[in-house]
């Protein structure tokens, strides 16, 4: 193996075993650096157990990004070798310091990692301490998305020289229900919302084994806090805990072997006993259940925190003992009385609860109901009591509910193309928009939905009352707030107005007693988003925060609702949390971070939503953190990738080809924006395009491949058209100016440009717009949603997708009379139609749940002397290939032969497609944990 090329990676060393691999030190020629190869041996990656088990470890590390966690690179699969590629981390692993310490030896140099030379035969404390919360907190990152290592031991944690702890091989770690074989998709088990295994056979490292794991028993992530203890008893004292002469007696050992406490050092802090204590209990009842608390443990003794619950009895002991005639008496009523005391204190009424403590859970949506995480808006809500989390799926909308102490998802029956669910204020209904053009509300019972009002535009953000007041945002409309009757049969009534120049007014959240809502005021950039409140007794506005977008009021556990409490909002990717007075409505102190790598939008939405009992739930991802790395591809017609020599992983959203296919149109998201570039196939360059802080996007190219027509909000809230020279030239031109969005779709001729206006007559309409005279007129209008027009290349017939059936389905029209004919002609679903070069082939993705972008089809037409059309024909899935919402992530070559398309990493997958996403986050008590980040006093 060393002198080999695997991919990128030459190998240059063995540096020993990990897990199932053998693990290599390698240099990425690419990035010029080294990395750890661990590959599969030959012999195993023939045993599909075993192979699925190596996959199933790189699922695991793609899913985890923690510090103390080694991280992973990328995985090389071919039909030799299976090679995981990882963070080499220098240093020695924690078994060798164990070793070192046993040896006594005074020599530093035989002491890695090790500050000092302990005085008995373990690590020192000083040194232990910080080992043992980095170990734990690593395990508490892999606990939050219900990952359980079920390995942990010295040799899998490695110390670098800098201190920096890293867990690794994560190759049994239990994210699966393996009741089923093969590969699988670790959302997709109900085991982790429980966190539950369900292995039935023995898998681990004797020595470190929790008992039910030793049993072949199932295992949760207690099992992980046995060893924990384990490990940190060996850290502390350099033996096992325990041990035998076979594998048989070792477990034998783990099952009926006191721990011989003894060999702790004698300045071993009695709270930190106890908490080995707790961890290596053998009633997994009885156990230390959270991970967190042995890290909180730990912090406090480094801190050197008193130790209120160990009595000193050293100077009872010592006292002079009084005449017993005397004494007894007294003690025994002395004694009675503490008792009685103590009783009534333990038992009053009045006595002050212990205080709350914050717990991290994970939700795990099933792949059939993967969640939607959408661009611009909220898709998910938690109930006013914190008991239930509703979400919108992906790709079909439903609205899907989860109540938190069940680990079953139910769809509320028959609602389908959902948008930013929110709770009425007893939680009885759910409140949501259909498309951008109705608001609705469904009983959390289920049952039909209720019209409440019509929509002009997409929504942004809605809050519902105490007193059935609904207040709501929409996208590009020169209109703020509005507010509606939750029971309907009135038009909404306006709240705010943003200034001339201004952003939008979105994300509206109503404070405790209805006096005043809380806002957000957007930006093109997103740092320059302000929070703001608006009080609706008085129609005075002010600036909270500056920014920061999406803010929620959450209560101080016990305290009144009108009390102080605190506003959580959304800054580039993490959570940030400050007091806010309610009274005042004025913010104090200084703002914490107190959640990260939180899903966000470009606009400031962020996927994170509060309860009346302080509970919080989140969707983890980074839309607009670091940004998603994806890449551009070639597509045959069986399916078969060949990527695009030289073209860089950016952010891609939208493409399209230039009908010379010399040239691809692409929409490059940011974190502030989006910009519309080109990439030149002859010369490999990538060229930007547009200038501006503006959010441009959906690109088409004009029939001559001169100028690009693009979407762009950069003339006011709304989405306008404009358009520009491929090649920089010239000045740019505005094409629409209607109080509306708009998104063009393609050409019909080299005058002709089509369009989706979005919310005209209440729905997504089809428009047409002559390039010189720039006069409008309307193709397709009616009650329901058609969008993405395409007109076939002889410019007799226009395919466009419509809901008018109930889900989209592909149509064709005769053009421009499109009430002449019409023909269905996909059968199970089907969106963004385009036409072959020849006109003889039509084209449309096909969107399948849990499947990423689904599917693509192929129907044979004909266009002369009439239309007609064969059955569609599956082609390939598109699995792995971008959910683009608006404009298509996919494109057709003029040959017909090959297709170029958007690929998403691993990383991209998990946000995009529904099948891989991560759990939401679910903290319960979340107001105990604002209260000590940010240092409030009970």
């Amino acid at each position: 193996m060393i002198g080999k090329t695997i991919g990128p990676y030459h190998v240059v060393a063995l540096l020993g075993e990990g897990g199932m691999g053998q693990v290599y030190r390698a240099r990425d020629a690419k990035l010029n650096r080294d990395v750890a190869l661990k590959v599969l041996p030959a012999l195993l990656a023939d045993d599909p157990d075993r192979l699925a088990r190596f996959q199933r470890e790189a699922q695991v590390l793609g899913a985890l990004n923690h510090p103390n966690i080694a991280h992973i690179h990328g995985f090389e699969d071919s039909a030799d070798t299976h090679a995981i590629v990882m963070e080499l981390v220098e240093g020695p692993t924690l078994a060798e310091m164990i070793r070192s310490s046993e040896a006594g030896s005074s020599d530093p140099a035989n002491s890695p990692g090790l500050k000092t030379r302990p005085p008995f035969g373990g690590i020192p404390l000083a040194d232990a301490l910080p080992i043992a919360r980095q170990i734990a907190e690593a395990l508490e990152a892999a606990h939050e998305l219900g990952i359980i290592h079920r390995d942990l031991k010295p040799a899998n944690i490695k110390v670098r020289d800098d201190g920096v702890v890293k867990v690794l091989d994560f190759g049994l770690a239990k994210a699966l229900d393996s009741r089923t074989s093969g590969p699988q998709d670790p959302s997709n088990s109900p085991t982790l919302t429980a966190r539950a295994t369900q292995i039935g056979t023995i898998l681990g490292t004797a020595a470190y084994m929790a008992p039910e794991q030793a049993k072949g028993r199932s295992v949760d992530r207690r099992a992980d806090i046995w060893a924990f203890g384990v490990v940190l008893y060996e850290m502390l004292t350099a033996q096992r805990c325990f041990k035998g002469e076979d594998v048989s007696d070792t477990l034998a050992a783990v099952l009926r072997q006191d721990v011989d406490w003894a060999a702790l050092p004698a300045d071993t802090p009695p709270r930190l006993k106890r908490l080995l204590e707790r961890c290596l209990d053998r009633d997994v009842k009885q156990r230390l259940r959270d991970i967190g608390e042995a890290r909180v443990e730990i912090a406090k003794i480094e801190a050197g925190a008193p130790d209120t619950s160990v009595v000193s009895v050293a100077s009872a002991a010592a006292a002079p003992v009084p005449a017993r005639s005397a004494a007894v008496p007294w003690a025994i009523a002395a004694v009675t009385t503490i008792s009685l005391v103590t009783a009534l204190v333990m038992w009053a009424p009045w006595k002050a609860a212990p205080p709350a403590q914050a717990m991290h859970l994970s939700i795990v949506p099933p792949a059939a109901l993967a969640y939607a995480s959408a661009t611009f808006e909220r898709s998910l809500a938690i109930s006013p009591d914190g008991t239930r989390v509703v979400y919108v799926s992906a790709p079909d909308g439903k609205l899907v509910v989860r109540a938190i102490d069940s680990i079953e998802a139910e769809p509320i029956p028959g609602i389908t193309g959902a948008r930013q669910p929110f709770f009425s204020y007893d939680g009885k209904w759910i409140g949501f928009s259909q498309g951008a053009t109705e608001l609705k509300k469904v009983s959390i019972t289920g049952g039909p939905a209720v019209t409440i009002c019509k929509l002009t535009a997409p929504p942004r953000g809605a809050t519902w009352g105490a007193d059935d007041t609904i207040v709501f945002a929409t996208a590009g409309t020169t209109i703020g707030l509005l507010s509606v009757p939750s029971g309907g049969g009135q038009e909404p009534k306006e709240l705010t107005k943003p200034g001339a120049g201004l952003g939008d007014h979105l994300f509206p959240t109503l404070l405790p007693g209805g006096r005043a809502v809380l806002f957000t005021i957007v930006s093109a950039a997103a740092e320059n988003s302000e929070v703001a409140v608006l009080d609706l007794n008085t129609g005075e506005q002010k600036i909270l925060i500056r920014g920061g977008s999406q803010a929620e009021y959450v209560a101080p556990l016990g305290g009144a609702r009108g009390g102080p409490g605190y506003l959580v909002y959304g800054v580039a990717g993490t959570l940030r949390a400050v007091r806010f007075d309610l009274k005042t409505l004025e913010v104090r102190g200084d703002a914490v971070p107190v959640a990260d790598r939180v899903t966000m939008g470009p606009n400031g939405s962020a996927q994170f939503a509060v309860s009346e009992t302080g509970a919080l739930t989140y969707a983890p991802g980074s839309y607009s953190v670091e940004g998603a790395r994806r890449s551009l591809i070639w597509l045959d017609r069986k399916g078969q990738e060949t990527p695009i020599n030289n073209a860089p992983l950016q952010e891609y959203a939208a493409l399209h080809l230039s009908p010379d296919n010399t040239s691809v149109a692409v929409q490059i998201n940011s974190v502030l924006n989006s910009d519309i570039w080109v990439w030149r196939f002859k010369d490999e360059t990538l060229e930007k395009l547009t200038l501006d802080n503006a959010s441009d996007g959906a690109p088409v190219w004009t029939p001559d491949s001169r100028r690009i027509v693009f979407r762009s909000n950069r003339a006011g809230p709304d989405y306008q058209l404009f358009s520009q020279a491929a090649d920089n030239s010239g000045t740019v031109d505005q094409l629409t100016t209607a109080a509306t969005n708009h998104a063009p779709t393609g050409f019909a001729g080299a005058n002709q440009l089509l369009f989706t206006e979005y919310g005209m007559n209440n729905s997504n309409d089809l428009a047409m717009m002559t390039m010189d005279t720039r006069q409008r007129t309307p193709l397709v209008a009616t009650p329901v949603e058609e969008r993405n027009g395409t007109v076939s290349p002889d410019g007799r017939f226009i395919a466009y997708e419509s809901s008018k059936s109930g889900e989209f389905q592909v149509f064709v029209s005769q053009f421009p009379d499109v009430n002449a004919g019409t023909r269905q002609i996909s059968t199970t679903g089907g969106v963004k139609p385009a036409w072959s070069s020849d006109g003889k082939e039509l084209f449309y993705q096909r969107p399948v749940a849990g499947q990423g972008a689904g599917e693509l089809y192929v129907a044979a037409v004909a266009t002369t002397p009439v239309f007609s059309h064969g059955p569609p024909v599956k082609l390939f899935d598109l699995r792995g290939i971008l959910v683009s919402p608006i404009a298509p992530s996919w494109d057709v070559s003029r040959d017909g032969k090959r297709f170029i398309a958007i690929k998403g990493d691993a990383t991209t997958t998990a946000l995009d497609q529904g099948a891989n996403r991560p759990p939401f986050v679910f903290i319960v008590n979340f107001a105990e944990e604002l209260r000590g980040k940010l240092g409030v006093n009970r």
